[in-house]
């Protein structure tokens, strides 16, 4: 449930997950367990950073 996912499509950056510094790059994937802690900020001078960011929206209706 609430699991996400983020495709690097370009660039260079940093994605904080769960207060943990984590450099990506283009190519990169990232998964996300439900409810993570999470940011993303590009760095660098080249290519812009950007990202597809994918989460599942059918929620649990326990939850």
């Amino acid at each position: 449930v609430q699991e996400h996912g983020a495709y690097i499509l370009s660039g260079q950056g940093v994605y904080n997950l769960d207060n943990n510094w984590i450099p990506v790059k283009k190519g990169d994937y990232i998964f996300m367990g439900a409810y993570s802690l999470q940011a993303g900020y590009g760095v660098g001078r080249g290519e812009a950073f950007s990202y597809i960011y994918s989460k599942d929206c059918n929620r649990d209706v326990e939850i």
